[in-house]
């Protein structure tokens, strides 16, 4: 139906869909969550199947065509810290490295399995959609080889900066573009599972049909219209999206993680400390900006983590600079295994005194997370990571 509407704004044979609306078209048929706004690797995620779903849409010239489609950018100043100082399989793998971290903790933030996770393509033919679906493979970064810019073997990895690095892990092929620091991914369409083309027609004379439709009434659609059109939990009219705050990972006196307090707390000393003793920090700025979105110090309310599980959560120590759950654990193990790919990993920190350090978060992409009130009374919230920086942009635009 959407693909029929084209002529709204192309001459094209090949319709035309919105990457937006194809991720909206989505959710509304497969009944998945639409995460396409937030600051993750996936579109979609579907609770049911625990899958997290990258909803693409291009075009091509037929339904056994390949195209390079943009799988993770990296513009941050704290990618491009590290990325311009790598040439040929070391930038290679340090790109394909962040992209795994990245995806492997959004999962985990999400409770989502990897291997039942997969790339949904509405592929846009003349005359015509393809439907093309492939693993959400992550990127084997021991057997990466180079590739020329046609996609063919390479004798060896350039030895000065390109434009463009062409790889592959064996399974896929892959392209880094230096100037846009944007990691791009080769969708064959002859792989893995595509459909015929699904023919669509094109409606000629779709400014003529809209008129048609408003005709009736002047002022718009009839009241019997109007009304069945829904209002879903997307709607920016209903959203309470607004009613947010972003609590920084680190120390923003530093820009650094403290080493023996918020989220290494663990790490201090005076006493004997278990792993998990610690605490999200809660800035002053955020209680200034936002002085009334969190109880009073010590008052229990409940907080929702992505996986679907709810914590009692509260306030804490002085000026309310800390945000902990009770036991304290459900809320940091959460939060630690998202930053180390799994527990085991995490409590090895504890053994080996390694406490988090920044670059642990540029790792993942995200140094922050975005605390959101669900309901005013009893007071519930919910919680997620946020993308680099965001907590910077929160504060400064209030």
């Amino acid at each position: 139906m959407v693909a029929s509407l084209s002529g709204l704004f192309s001459d094209s044979d090949k319709p035309l869909i919105n990457y937006r609306t194809a991720e909206k078209l989505f959710a509304i048929a497969s009944g998945a969550e639409d995460v396409s706004r937030k600051d993750c690797s996936f579109d979609s995620t579907i609770s049911l199947s625990k899958a997290g779903v990258g909803v693409k849409t291009f075009t091509a010239n037929s339904h056994k065509h390949r195209s390079l489609e943009k799988i993770a950018e990296f513009s941050k100043a704290e990618y491009l810290d590290v990325t311009s100082k790598l040439i040929g399989k070391n930038l290679a793998t340090k790109v394909a490295e962040f992209r795994n971290r990245r995806v492997t903790s959004d999962a985990l933030e999400r409770g989502l399995d990897l291997n039942l996770s997969y790339y949904h393509c509405v592929v846009r033919v003349p005359g015509g959609l393809v439907v093309h679906e492939e693993p959400y493979s992550l990127i084997n970064t021991r057997t990466l080889t180079p590739l020329t810019n046609n996609g063919k073997p390479a004798k060896k990895w350039p030895g000065t900066k390109v434009a463009t690095l062409h790889f592959t892990d064996g399974q896929n092929r892959y392209m880094f573009h230096s100037g846009k620091n944007t990691l791009y991914k080769d969708f064959d369409l002859s792989l893995h599972v595509t459909t015929p083309v699904l023919r669509v027609a094109i409606i000629t004379d779709v400014f003529a049909k809209l008129m048609a439709f408003f005709s009736a009434d002047s002022s718009g659609p009839s009241k019997q219209q109007k009304s069945s059109v829904p209002i879903t939990s997307n709607s920016s009219a209903t959203s309470p999206d607004e009613n947010y705050v972003i609590l920084p990972l680190y120390s923003t006196r530093s820009h650094q993680v403290a080493e023996k307090s918020g989220i290494n707390q663990w790490n201090a000393g005076g006493r004997v400390r278990t792993f998990g003793e610690s605490y999200i920090p809660v800035p002053a700025a955020v209680h200034k900006v936002a002085p009334n979105f969190f109880p009073s110090k010590n008052e229990k309310f409940e907080l929702v983590i992505p996986t679907g599980k709810t914590v009692t959560a509260k306030i804490c120590q002085a000026g309310g600079k800390a945000l902990m759950a009770d036991p304290n654990k459900d809320l940091l193990e959460w939060l630690y295994s998202v930053i180390d790919g799994n527990m085991e990993r995490a409590k090895d920190r504890l053994a080996k005194r390694q406490p988090y350090q920044y670059a642990d978060l540029v790792e993942i992409g995200k140094d922050c997370v975005k605390v959101q009130l669900l309901e005013e009374s009893p007071r519930r919230y919910k919680v997620e990571f946020a993308d680099l920086g965001a907590y910077d942009e929160f504060i400064l635009e209030r």
